[in-house]
């Protein structure tokens, strides 16, 4: 389990919500985000930070997923746009917009949200991995399903959300830009 004072996102959690505690995590942590609706989760263990967007560089003929590139504390990032990736209608950018980052074969990246929710343990045995109802995208990008409450919480896979991106990229023609990704 992670000590909350050595872990940024969930001192931001506990400080935000008075009830959380280290404690009070039974599983998994996992960082939720929602896009348009829909409830999403990601492992702790695959994020590395949550950022506002300041500022976007758009990339000339790069596939719709690549939103642009960003400056993270010195670090230029892909960010990625997952409501390309799911089909969703793409939203403009605006300034402050919330992303969270990730590494993929020893790059870093973001996912752009729409609104990063809150940090969550999930016990994996109730992870459920039969998705048939799910679209074919988000189920290839998917671990699994979480039922909370009254809400489904989808958990992505970053790989394979990153794999999707790439092959997304070479069905647009944007060789280039799926061939700097798989290198590294």
């Amino acid at each position: 389990m992670t000590d909350v004072a050595q872990n940024p996102l969930l001192q931001r959690s506990v400080a935000q919500n008075p009830f959380a505690s280290a404690t009070a995590f039974d599983g998994k942590q996992h960082v939720t985000f929602q896009i348009d609706r829909q409830l999403f989760a990601a492992s702790m263990e695959e994020v590395g930070d949550i950022v506002d967007v300041e500022e976007l560089t758009p990339v000339p003929r790069s596939d719709k997923t690549i939103r642009g590139l960003i400056n993270v504390r010195g670090r230029i990032l892909t960010l990625i746009d997952l409501r390309a990736c799911f089909g969703q209608k793409i939203l403009p950018f605006r300034k402050n917009e919330a992303a969270i980052t990730f590494e993929y074969r020893g790059e870093d990246y973001a996912l752009a949200v729409d609104q990063v929710k809150d940090i969550i343990g999930l016990n994996e045995a109730s992870l459920q991995t039969n998705l048939p109802s799910l679209s074919k995208t988000i189920r290839t990008c998917s671990k699994g399903i979480y039922r909370l409450d009254k809400n489904l919480v989808l958990v992505l896979s970053m790989t394979n959300t990153m794999q999707l991106v790439v092959r997304r990229a070479r069905n647009s023609k944007s060789d280039a830009w799926a061939d700097i990704i798989e290198q590294n």
